[in-house]
C-alpha cells in the first residue's frame, strides 16, 4: 500500500488539466480514473499489488489462481494438509524444461508435496505443478491481485513510486473524453508517458 492520499493526486491532476475547480472534469470522475489507473498498472506490473497466503491445491497438475488474482507469481513452500505446517521448498521451472527432461510428467503418481511450480505463459490465471497434487496439499502462494477501489480520503493501494503513472493515466482518460484534434494529441501524449512509466509495449487502448 502507498502513503499518498488519493485526494492529493486528484488535486494534482486537476492542476495539470488546468481545471483546479473541477468544473470540466468532476471529482468523482477523476477518482474513477485513479482507481482504473491502479488496475492498469498492476496488469502491466504484477508486482505492484500482491498477496501472500496459504492456498489449497486441487487434484491434478493444472491449478488456478484464487478469485481476484491476476497471475500467480510464486509458490514458496509446501504447507502440509492443514495449511500451516511449513515444508519443502518449491522450485519454479518451465513446462518446456519438464517436457524435455520428463516427458510423461503429467502421468506421474499424485503426491502431497509440490516439487516444481510452472507458470502458464499463455493463461495468466492458471499454473501447473509437478508432481500432480492429491488435492489435499496446501502451499504458500504469492499472487498479483486486483487492487481495491479506494475513496478520495484513502491512500492509494499500490506503491507511491507509481504516482506519476497514475497521474498520466488520469490525464489521458480526461483528454480522451474530447474529440478535438488538439485534445486527442494531449491524450496520446499522456498515454505514451504512462506506457513509459510502466514499461508497456502496446497500442493505445479504446477511450
Amino acid at each position: 500500500m502507498g502513503s499518498i492520499v488519493a485526494q492529493r493526486l486528484i488535486d494534482q491532476a486537476s492542476i495539470i488539466l488546468q481545471d483546479e475547480k473541477k468544473t470540466r472534469w468532476k471529482q468523482d470522475e477523476l477518482l474513477g480514473w485513479l482507481n482504473e489507473a491502479q488496475v492498469q498498472i498492476v496488469n502491466a506490473v504484477p508486482q505492484a499489488y500482491t498477496k501472500t497466503e496459504s492456498k489449497k491445491l486441487v487434484e491434478g497438475v493444472l491449478q488456478r489462481a484464487p478469485a481476484g488474482a491476476i497471475t500467480v507469481l510464486d509458490l514458496a513452500y509446501n504447507l502440509g494438509t492443514n495449511g500451516a505446517t511449513p515444508g519443502k521448498r518449491i522450485r519454479a521451472t518451465s513446462r518446456d524444461y519438464l517436457d524435455q527432461s520428463r516427458a510423461k510428467w503429467p502421468a506421474d503418481k499424485p503426491q502431497l508435496d509440490v516439487v516444481h511450480f510452472m507458470p502458464d505463459p499463455h493463461i495468466r490465471e492458471q499454473f501447473w505443478v509437478w508432481p500432480a497434487n492429491t488435492g489435499t496439499g496446501f502451499v504458500l502462494m504469492t499472487y498479483s491481485a486486483v487492487p481495491p477501489d479506494i475513496n478520495a480520503g484513502q491512500p492509494i493501494a499500490i506503491p507511491d513510486i507509481y504516482r506519476g503513472a497514475i497521474l498520466n493515466w488520469v490525464c489521458f482518460r480526461a483528454h480522451s473524453k474530447d474529440t478535438e484534434a488538439a485534445t486527442d494529441s494531449k491524450a496520446a501524449s499522456f498515454y505514451q508517458a504512462f506506457v513509459a512509466d510502466v514499461g508497456l509495449q502496446q497500442a493505445k487502448p479504446e477511450a
